[in-house]
C-alpha cells in the first residue's frame, strides 16, 4: 500500500522552472512550472494556468512526474493531465487539455 510520502516530489524536481520553449510561440511573457514537495504545484503558459496534483511514476525504465490539473484558459474553466522528466538539467514535458490541445514545453530551473 502506498503512503502519502511515496508521492512527495523529490528535491530533484521541486522548485520554480521558467519555460524557455513551448508549442505556443506567441506568449506575451515567459511561462513557468512550480513543483512543490508537499503542497499543490502549478503552471502558467500564456493564458493557460492551473494547479497540479503530481505523482512520481516509473516510465520506460526511468521516473517521471505525471499529473492531473485544473485551472482556466482566460476565464474558461479547463482541466487535463500531463507529464514531465528531467533531461540535460531541463524539465521537459507535455500538458494536455481535456477535449482540446496539448503542448510540449522545456523549462530551466530559476
Amino acid at each position: 500500500m502506498l503512503s502519502l510520502a511515496d508521492n512527495f516530489i523529490s528535491d530533484k524536481y521541486s522548485g520554480k522552472w521558467r519555460i524557455i520553449e513551448s508549442d505556443y510561440t506567441d506568449l506575451p511573457d515567459p511561462g513557468y512550472v512550480t513543483l512543490k514537495r508537499i503542497q499543490a504545484s502549478g503552471f502558467k503558459i500564456g493564458r493557460l494556468q492551473g494547479i497540479m496534483d503530481c505523482r512520481i511514476e516509473e516510465y520506460g525504465g526511468s521516473e517521471r512526474i505525471e499529473f492531473s490539473w485544473y485551472g482556466k484558459i482566460g476565464t474558461v474553466i479547463a482541466y487535463g493531465r500531463g507529464w514531465a522528466i528531467i533531461r540535460d538539467e531541463k524539465l521537459c514535458g507535455r500538458i494536455y487539455i481535456h477535449d482540446g490541445d496539448d503542448s510540449e514545453f522545456v523549462a530551466v530551473r530559476v
